[in-house]
């Protein structure tokens, strides 16, 4: 949010033809004048997905006149975004999607709409999609189940309801609230996103009054109102993050602006140990550089009854030097010295050596 105010986004506003640039673009300011603060336009593909997918328009579209000096008065930005949303109604085009890999990253957002109930058990578990939608406007001929959609939620994947629909013919409004209500008893309210997909601005609402139309769905006021700012945030976030990451390998800016890939297998040992972050181990080691070298004090002998008084069983070892500064075992702890085989009253010396 900017200056205490919510950043509202529509992330699905159809871009097929034959919709031109200049209905788009009519579209895209009155969401301006509404107070949303970004949109997706939304191309829809049908059928195996091609080897090397492109969005057919160029980003940015330009804004009237009116929604540009709204922007400037109010001193905001309006982000566009590009979305591809697969319509699945075969098993081989969800692997066809996993085998696409990095060229889905041609779009900020990648969505799907499974067809039957099996091939949204298979969407859910997809890793390189961010929005599952369906088309909540005609009778779905299966349950929504709380188990199949948990997969999905894990994965941090939302689901979608598109309420322009509901604007457009009484039997799609009855269908749309009916398979609305379905989607939020089997999410719990979790993960949802509320979206325009209009046409034309005359479809378009502003984002309090979707937050009322979400009161139908089921859905709190204040969970309604978050699933068109702090979700849609969220999913543009969880975009970014299959855009620029790959399990391990994470995305890292240079101080000259540049990126580079850094691999991190897991938790430092210098982290582990002190509770700093990946991050501190570099600081953590130049701060070792500069200061002075100092004789290692020598161990104190462990506190406990004499040999004669005490049952257990005492170590002949004497207790462990301590180690220099940069050695690597300085990062490990009391506890990892018993799995390396010292001895407890040994490890405990060492311990308050340090």
């Amino acid at each position: 949010s900017i200056s205490g105010f919510p950043m509202f986004f529509d992330l699905n506003v159809p871009c097929n033809e034959p919709l031109t640039e200049a209905a788009l673009s009519a579209t895209l300011s009155t969401l301006v004048k509404l107070g949303y603060s970004g949109a997706a336009l939304n191309q829809t593909f049908s059928g195996p997905p091609a080897k090397t997918p492109e969005f057919r328009l160029k980003l940015p579209i330009a804004l009237t006149a009116e929604a540009t000096n709204i922007l400037q008065l109010e001193h905001r930005s309006f982000r566009q975004l590009s979305r591809a949303t697969y319509i699945v109604k075969e098993p081989a085009e969800i692997s066809a999607l996993t085998r696409l890999g990095d060229a889905l990253s041609v779009f900020d957002i990648v969505s799907v709409v499974p067809t039957s109930e099996k091939l949204v058990l298979g969407c859910c578990g997809l890793e390189n999609i961010d929005l599952i939608s369906f088309d909540t406007s005609q009778k779905i001929g299966f349950y929504f189940k709380t188990a199949q959609l948990g997969v999905a939620l894990g994965h941090q994947i939302y689901f979608e309801i598109a309420y322009a629909p509901m604007l457009l013919d009484a039997g799609m409004r009855r269908m749309s609230i009916q398979n609305g209500m379905a989607l939020v008893r089997a999410t719990r309210g979790r993960n949802l996103l509320l979206s325009s997909m209009a046409q034309n601005p005359m479809q378009c609402r502003s984002p309090y009054d979707v937050s009322n139309l979400g009161r139908l769905f089921g859905l709190e006021y204040k969970d309604a109102k978050a699933a068109l700012s702090l979700h849609a945030q969220s999913v543009v976030a969880h975009s970014h993050r299959r855009c620029r990451s790959y399990k391990g390998l994470l995305s890292v800016r240079r101080n000259d602006g540049s990126l580079a890939s850094a691999f991190v297998p897991g938790p430092s040992p210098l982290s582990a140990a002190t509770g700093d972050s990946v991050a501190d181990a570099p600081k953590a080691a130049a701060a070792a550089d500069a200061a002075p070298a100092a004789a290692p004090a020598p161990a104190a002998a462990p506190a406990g009854p004499s040999p004669s008084a005490s049952p257990r069983r005492r170590s002949s070892a004497a207790p462990p030097s301590p180690p220099s500064p940069l050695h690597p075992v300085h990062w490990q702890t009391a506890s990892s010295r018993l799995r390396m085989g010292a001895s407890p009253p040994a490890a405990r010396a060492w311990a308050r050596a340090w």
